[in-house]
């Protein structure tokens, strides 16, 4: 982010505002919009609450894995 910010900057400082003010603002429109989808799923039951937390697990262990190799190979 830090050198896409200065490029932006350095062309026009607007464009170095819109970065900032796009980035965080999709990541808090993202965080509302997950926080919604959560507060939905605790009405669907404890089947399936435990199957989306199995499946959030599994997908952050791959993505743990996928990190570590990926640093293994830059060494």
């Amino acid at each position: 982010m830090g050198p896409l910010f200065l490029q932006g900057w350095r062309e026009n400082s607007i464009n170095g505002i819109f970065l900032l003010f796009g980035f965080y603002a999709t990541m808090t429109i993202s965080l509302i919009a997950l926080i919604i989808l959560f507060s939905f799923a605790t009405n669907l039951g404890a089947k399936i609450n435990r199957a989306a937390l199995g499946l959030s697990a599994a997908s952050l262990f791959c993505f743990g894995i996928y990190q570590l190799w990926t640093a293994l190979n830059l060494i």
